[in-house]
């Protein structure tokens, strides 16, 4: 007896758990009905307003597309094709405008790819133009250095000779190098560089060869090409240098060096000289002054010697 009693008890505990887990679980299946009831009803609102959004799109699609058809029928005999197509025409327009569309994507993707390679290749060439443009710099700054360098250093052999040249007209700046590359093979000296150093000034290094001193040479030359009657032929180079004079007295204003010798030619007058080595080298600010005439004679003021003046000479050339 007592065991059926033990069992009954057992039976009904066991039926009383189930029962509060069945109306625990039945609890949890509600609330995640009703949580998928609120999800659904939310993507039904979702799918409705997209829906009224096609719809509207569509709806623009055909008004476009009919206005298009009213546009192009309106050029068109109205017993032609265009009237008879009409309806076929509504339902082609949307695929013929997606397929516009797509090829107009595809043209500006292609154009902006090609914009893309262009830049990189112009970047990367203009990168390249300014590093060369750098080292050429610093290759023209060494150059001059070492030329001015050795310009300086004594030599009783070749030496460099610093030359400039300033004029006002330009057709000076383009006939002289010439002359003086005349003179330079009559003499057997050499050019070895030369610079443009702003629109009116170019600046050369030329290598003096073994024997007299540039100087003495250079006055012995000078004598002669300033001297009537001289005969030039007596000493190389006499001729040449002669030539430069006349295109510096014809040219105008402006300012030759060659290494000692200064040659000036002034709105006023013409002289030469040679100016001693302390003296050198002549600032842009006295050339310029000399040029325009609002200082005294250059080769004085430097302190130079063997000052001829040429104003006579220029006279007589011009007659």
């Amino acid at each position: 007896m007592l065991w059926t009693l033990v069992v009954v008890v057992f039976v009904a505990a066991i039926a009383i758990a189930t029962a509060v887990v069945a109306r625990y679980q039945v609890r949890q299946l509600r609330q995640a009905q009703a949580g998928y009831e609120e999800r659904l009803r939310k993507l039904n609102v979702d799918l409705e307003t997209q829906l009224e959004r096609r719809r509207k799109s569509e709806l623009a699609a055909s008004d476009l597309t009919a206005r298009v058809l009213k546009l192009e029928m309106g050029r068109e005999d109205p017993g032609g094709p265009a009237a008879s197509d009409a309806s076929e025409a509504v339902s082609r327009a949307p695929a013929e405008i997606d397929e516009k569309m797509a090829e107009r994507v595809r043209q500006a993707t292609t154009a902006l790819a090609g914009m893309r390679r262009w830049a990189d290749a112009h970047f990367t060439a203009a990168s390249t133009d300014a590093a060369q443009s750098e080292r050429m710099q610093e290759l023209e700054r060494y150059v001059v250095s070492s030329l001015d360098h050795d310009a300086a250093s004594a030599s009783a052999g070749p030496r460099i000779l610093i030359c400039g040249l300033h004029a006002e007209q330009p057709s000076v700046l383009d006939i002289l190098p010439g002359l003086l590359e005349e003179l330079d093979n009559a003499v057997d000296a050499k050019l070895m560089y030369r610079l443009t150093d702003g629109p009116h000034v170019t600046r050369f290094y030329v290598r003096w060869p073994s024997g007299p001193a540039p100087s003495i040479r250079l006055r012995s030359m000078l004598k002669l090409a300033v001297t009537p009657g001289s005969t030039l032929a007596a000493e190389t180079g006499a001729a040449q240098l002669q030539a430069v004079l006349r295109a510096l007295s014809d040219g105008g204003p402006s300012v030759l060096q060659l290494g000692p010798m200064l040659i000036v030619r002034t709105k006023t007058g013409m002289s030469a000289g040679f100016v001693p080595a302390d003296r050198l080298p002549i600032s842009a600010d006295q050339i310029d002054a000399a040029i325009a005439g609002t200082a005294p004679d250059l080769p004085t003021s430097l302190g130079a010697d063997y000052i001829e003046n040429l104003n006579g000479w220029c006279e007589s050339a011009a007659a």
